[in-house]
């Protein structure tokens, strides 16, 4: 009988989500993904500020696991992390939900929901550092609903300690601590505000040890403030008010629960099979809108405060999301925090839930995971090698920082040979100066100059819509010859040499 038990079906299910998330990497990984994969495999910049100990835990935990296996891909490996730390929040979600004395048949039906959501998956599948930190923001979480029902005050410690190390991972994570902190003070115990409080010294603990002795900087507030929020200064966390804040967040939110991208539209021309998936897709949303009496708001509300400071992390991490320019990595944990404050408000119909997760799952396996795992999306093997190459050539690319990064990954070293398309700083006259110089200075040396910046298919993603301009003004006058043909998914990409 205990063997039974031990298959029931929500272990199954989170038995399932763990060979998905462990199989199923994405061979397409981000600029970001390689970045960080490259601190960690040369031990280089293993504290970055927007998430201080995401490279150092990745650097430590590599080697500690280089001690007992020959793990040699560093990249490969921060997947299966982050894989293993998906199905970890899977686990103390299923708790969470278990003290909140959901039936299995809720639980099978909410876990299927939460683990099939794109930016869950997506991430769960990827060197990226938006799951380790919900580990522990849910597991903060998970004390604090503990100690509603059990006054144990050290329970209000470990949730206060844990949502500090959240941050730690990723700064993002602030909006759930400080969510959970309102819960704290709605109990009016200064004892417990104070116990919540105090170990989130860490962070600015650890913040200074960072920058006294690994940055050997001064601890003066203008270096830690400058440090903490480096991303913002430096302009690489996009943060605006415009219309793109209004076109892309509601994009970026449907994309946090279905896959929504221009790949799309070149598979469903590749292989009939993709009209099936939509369409068995569409039957499964059908038949859950088709229930009765979908969702019930419940006479009761128990744990009001827990609802209303989950509510509020939810609303916060949105808003915020919205600010940096619809950021879909800012809405990885919107699926769990809107099924926990839906269940604590709502009775929700178990059926409905069951098969609006079964579309997803469906929808997500074979346009997320299938297509980045089995795919070539792009062409950045073939011109990471050509650049190794050709030292001394100049390469203006449409993605440079992505190519930079998977560069420094593959050989360890900086390439000085690298540039944008002047497209995406058409506003910057000093940079297009700049670059018109380069171009100039390299042919007349008798080197080469290549780009990919026209001739080749733009594939609708969100950096088309951001940086929609185009660079044909710019190389106009220029002759620009075929120098490389390279195969992906959407065709042929094409690498330039201009004259």
């Amino acid at each position: 009988m205990k063997i039974i038990q031990k298959f029931n079906p929500i272990n199954i299910i989170l038995l399932f989500f763990a060979l998905i998330y462990i199989f199923l990497p994405t061979n397409n990984s981000t600029g970001d993904a390689y970045l960080y994969a490259y601190t960690i495999k040369y031990g280089r910049e293993l504290f970055f500020p927007h998430h201080l100990l995401y490279n150092a835990f990745g650097y430590l935990l590599f080697n500690l696991c280089q001690t007992f296996s020959c793990f040699s891909d560093t990249l490969g490996f921060m997947k299966i992390v982050n894989a293993i730390a998906a199905v970890l929040c899977l686990i103390i979600f299923k708790y969470i939900l278990m003290e909140l004395n959901k039936s299995k048949s809720e639980i099978f039906a909410l876990l299927i929901f939460c683990g099939s959501s794109f930016g869950f998956m997506r991430f769960a599948t990827e060197n990226e550092n938006y799951i380790l930190p919900i580990v522990f923001s849910l597991w903060a979480s998970y004390y604090l609903l503990k100690f509603s029902s059990n006054n144990k005050r050290y329970r209000i410690v470990f949730s206060g300690l844990l949502a500090a190390l959240a941050c730690l991972f990723h700064q993002i994570h602030f909006f759930w601590w400080l969510g959970l902190l309102g819960i704290v003070v709605s109990f009016r115990n200064l004892k417990l505000f104070l116990l919540f409080t105090i170990p989130a010294f860490v962070v600015p603990i650890a913040y200074m040890l960072v920058i006294k002795f690994y940055n050997k900087n001064d601890l003066g507030i203008s270096s830690i403030i400058k440090f903490i929020f480096h991303d913002y200064y430096t302009g690489d966390a996009k943060t605006d008010i415009s219309g793109l804040n209004f076109l892309l967040t509601p994009v970026s939110f449907i994309r946090t629960f279905f896959q929504v991208h221009g790949l799309m539209a070149t598979l469903l021309k590749k292989n009939i099979y993709y009209y099936f998936v939509i369409a068995l897709s569409i039957f499964f949303l059908i038949i859950a809108f088709l229930q009765k009496k979908i969702v019930r708001k419940k006479n009761v509300i128990q744990y009001a405060n827990y609802l209303y400071g989950h509510f509020a992390i939810f609303s916060l991490q949105l808003l915020f999301a919205f600010y940096s320019v619809g950021n879909a990595e800012f809405m990885v944990m919107l699926p769990v925090l809107l099924v926990l404050s839906m269940t604590l408000y709502f009775t929700l119909n178990t059926r409905t839930v069951f098969f609006l997760g079964l579309s997803m799952l469906l929808w997500n396996l074979n346009f997320g995971l299938f297509a980045n795992h089995f795919y070539k999306l792009n062409c950045s093997a073939e011109i990471t090698k050509t650049i190794f190459s050709h030292p001394d050539d100049l390469f203006i690319l449409v993605n440079k920082s992505e190519i930079y990064n998977e560069y420094l990954y593959r050989y360890g070293i900086d390439p000085k040979n690298i540039e944008s398309c002047p497209s995406k700083y058409i506003s910057d006259i000093k940079f297009i100066g700049k670059l018109k110089i380069e171009l100039t200075n390299t042919l007349t040396t008798g080197n080469k100059v290549c780009t990919d910046c026209v001739g080749n298919k733009k594939v609708l993603t969100r950096a088309t819509i951001v940086y929609s301009h185009s660079d044909s003004a710019f190389f106009k006058n220029y002759k620009l010859d075929t120098l490389f043909n390279f195969q992906y998914l959407h065709g042929r990409y094409q690498l330039f040499i201009v004259r």
